[in-house]
């Protein structure tokens, strides 16, 4: 007389071929006749290749964690599932992500799914599946192929816009494998897409860089703004003393000119002059073009 435990599957192998299931309780297994097997009732929720703390990410020379050492693989570390996403395509426009969006880039990351799954008919497991780990093992090659055709076309954003869309198609493609198998699925799904910290700090260095470029382009916007401004003001003024005095362009120009030089209006100017050949030349001819421009409007004012 064998026990099934209250949690428990039982099966009955006559010289080790699964004959019927045992429910929970007592159970006639003669000995050297039959074997009683065991596996639990109780849905699996499996995150897959392995759980978080048995996951390998590599060592300095091997930071993608393809080769996992023989003696963490004796622990049952195993390397995470990474896929290659795609740069910006048309489903990036359909989905409206911005040119500039960090994510919508060509990355290789972590993405990691979870099956939560239970076992109705143990005999039948036995016999098509035969383990929970041969179970799990397939069901772990099936997600890889569904984001190798699904997530390489598209990129960690639209990725992340989409996840339950793509979870739904990992149920289906999960469901069709474990059909014959006896288990049931309760569902599938991406947990996450895990960027490194690399990652990360590159991606938030590239925004990082994008705001400068775009505060320094808007800040020499606003500078350029300003100087026009300024030479709008300036050009405004000359032309009202153009019209006021009645005297050409150039005269105005070597007033205020003259009168910048002497410190008129902003006592702060600098009032010593340095003139070279070409500079001191061209300030005689203001301050003579002045002179002949003032005689001139006091000849007219006498006449």
């Amino acid at each position: 007389m064998r026990i099934v435990g209250p949690t428990e599957l039982g099966c009955r192998l006559l010289f080790g071929k699964p004959i019927d299931n045992v429910s929970s309780g007592l159970t006639f297994a003669p000995l050297w006749i039959y074997e009683l097997v065991t596996e639990t009732r109780l849905v699996i929720q499996d995150e897959l290749p392995a759980e978080p703390d048995k996951i390998y990410r590599g060592s300095t020379g091997d930071e993608f964690g393809r080769t996992v050492p023989k003696e963490l693989q004796l622990l049952g570390m195993k390397p995470p599932i990474r896929v290659t996403f795609s740069g910006r395509t048309k489903e990036s426009e359909a989905e409206k992500i911005k040119e500039d969006d960090p994510y919508d880039r060509r990355l290789t990351v972590e993405v990691v799914p979870v099956v939560r799954w239970k076992i109705d008919n143990f005999a039948i497991f036995l016999k098509t599946i035969g383990s929970v780990d041969s179970a799990r093992k397939q069901m772990e090659d099936t997600c890889v192929k569904t984001f190798t055709e699904l997530l390489t076309k598209v990129s960690p954003a639209v990725a992340l816009l989409r996840i339950k869309q793509y979870s739904d198609d990992l149920q289906t493609e999960i469901e069709k494998l474990v059909q014959s198998w006896g288990i049931e699925i309760e569902n599938a799904q991406i947990k996450a897409i895990n960027f490194t910290h690399t990652i990360n700090d590159a991606v938030q260095n590239v925004v990082v860089q994008e705001r400068k470029k775009r505060a320094n382009i808007l800040e020499g916007e606003g500078l350029g703004g300003k100087e026009q401004a300024i030479l709008d003001g300036r050009t405004n003024g000359l032309k009202k003393m153009m019209v006021d005095l009645s005297v050409k362009g150039e005269v105005v120009l070597g007033a205020e000119t003259a009168r910048a030089i002497a410190g008129e209006g902003d006592k702060s100017s600098q009032r010593t002059i340095i003139a070279g050949s070409g500079g001191f030349v061209d300030l005689i001819g203001v301050a003579t073009t002045i002179g002949e421009s003032l005689q001139a409007k006091q000849g007219d004012a006498t006449k």
